[in-house]
């Protein structure tokens, strides 16, 4: 989950990753925090995962900073969102 770690695998550098990026008006935290969030959201649609690893998947080292994040980002808590159908919540 690094930009360096992308920059390697596009055999490309991270500056121009960056440029790149702010020509399209984001950034790289911006896709990543996207990223996470939606396998977050995946992950807990299917309702079998405990909420510590799916923090763990997404990249947290903290669960309760994973849950702050989902909730600042989707505007429910991971555990409000896995009690309601798939696709309540956008």
């Amino acid at each position: 989950w690094y930009l360096r770690d992308i920059a390697e695998r596009m055999y490309t550098s991270e500056s121009l990753i960056k440029k790149k990026l702010q020509d399209e008006n984001t950034c790289f935290s911006k896709i990543l925090l996207a990223s996470r969030m939606s396998m977050a959201r995946r992950l807990l649609e299917l309702r079998q995962i405990p909420l510590h690893t799916i923090a763990e998947k997404c990249g947290y080292s903290s669960t309760s900073y994973f849950i702050n994040t989902f909730r600042q980002y989707y505007g429910v808590t991971p555990h409000q969102f896995a009690q309601h159908s798939p696709g309540t919540f956008s």
